[in-house]
């Protein structure tokens, strides 16, 4: 045998001459199924002919409608929203669903009892998963416990396979969006999301904007209001850009998205006439009524996108629009903006970080965040805009 042949089998990999069906699991959030966006473009690459499908929760498959490499999207309501029953009864029907494909392999990016379930049952030959659930997985992957973006993280499910990509990491300016020998996340457009988006800035004759995102469904991630407003109200006085504001429906999310225009109302009360003129004419919210779709369609129209660790930071990236992402306690090295034509601003006053805590001391706020200067931030800004 030759050194291939040799390192093949020193390394363990599968056989995988005879995979033509391939179901990958991702029963993540919304913005860890656009990091899993880079292993269809690999999987593609290996087995051109082959049938990809994906598995996902309801609410997340939105993301994966257009693209051209999946097949068929496998969903299923989170067990959070059923009762015991529910559930059981729902995972027998999903699980019996994604058996009657009778898939070659199985690779399973997320960790949790349903992705074990499903790959073990799915009756694939090949099943790819956490070394932490091995016995559920004949191919266990040794993920690095931090300090590794959750894009090669998922990639890495490949590798343990044999499967390594001629796709390199993105070195060349975002100029190039449709460029796929780039290892790059992306969301491909959607013709009717782009028209309704067309025609809301079209009506109200709103171009040349930024995108801001101030919350999180995870507080502990996100700027005081009043500070998120001050920054919306500097970009709009000082810089002299319109801004549209987007967040999600969740109750929580649009109390804090109602908070920030509150406080940007208020600080419009100082301005003359003709300020306060250009201030309404340079802001538009839009937050709560847009679908995953129409808000990426929003984002890749914009000149730059400015949010925190969230799922429309990580859109941003995959439609190809710069970024600028406030990171507090989560690690931007594992979560931070994929590619290049973006910046993280962090704070350098606090060692603790990222501390991947749930607010200092457990209290849902975190200083490390909030103590982010707006005046680096509206710098960032400039030199973004350049």
């Amino acid at each position: 045998m030759g050194f291939e042949e040799t390192f093949k089998e020193y390394a363990g990999y599968p056989d995988l001459s005879g995979v033509k069906k391939i179901l990958v699991i991702s029963m993540k959030r919304i913005g860890d199924v656009i990091l899993t966006t880079p292993v269809y473009e690999v999987l593609k690459e290996h087995f051109p002919d082959s049938i990809i499908d994906v598995s996902v929760y309801k609410g997340t498959e939105e993301i994966l409608y257009d693209n051209p490499r999946i097949r068929m999207i496998h969903v299923i309501q989170s067990a959070a929203t059923q009762s015991f029953f529910q559930k059981i009864k729902s995972r027998l029907k999903f699980i019996i669903s994604v058996r009657r494909e009778r898939y070659d392999l199985v690779i399973s990016l997320t960790t949790g009892h349903l992705a074990q379930q499903l790959a073990y049952y799915s009756g694939a030959k090949i099943r790819v998963g956490p070394i932490a659930s091995k016995k559920y997985f004949n191919y266990s992957v040794d993920h690095a416990p931090m300090g590794r973006h959750y894009v090669e993280r998922n990639l890495d499910n490949l590798r343990r396979i044999g499967l390594f990509s001629s796709l390199r990491h993105c070195e060349e300016p975002f100029g190039s969006r449709g460029n796929l020998s780039l290892k790059k996340t992306i969301i491909y457009p959607n013709v009717d999301s782009d028209r309704r988006i067309s025609l809301i800035l079209k009506t109200r004759n709103f171009y040349d904007f930024i995108v801001v995102h101030p919350t999180s469904k995870w507080m502990f991630k996100a700027m005081h209001p009043q500070k998120m407003a001050e920054l919306i109200f500097k970009i709009q006085t000082e810089l002299k850009k319109k801004v549209v504001l987007v967040g999600g429906s969740d109750a929580f999310e649009k109390l804090h998205t109602g908070t920030v225009i509150e406080h940007l109302s208020s600080s419009s009360c100082h301005l003359n006439d003709k300020e306060k003129s250009h201030g309404d004419k340079a802001f538009l919210d839009l937050s709560g009524i847009l679908s995953l779709r129409e808000l990426a369609a929003l984002i890749r129209r914009s000149r730059l996108f400015i949010g925190v660790d969230s799922a429309p930071m990580h859109m941003a990236c995959a439609v190809g629009t710069p970024c600028i992402a406030l990171f507090g306690p989560t690690s931007e090295v594992d979560w931070g903006p994929w590619g290049t034509g973006h910046s993280v601003i962090v704070s350098s006053q606090y060692t603790c970080r990222p501390c991947n805590r749930d607010g200092c001391g457990g209290g849902k706020k975190s200083e490390c965040l909030e103590s982010i200067s707006l005046e680096v931030i509206l710098d960032q800004i400039r030199t973004s805009l350049l």
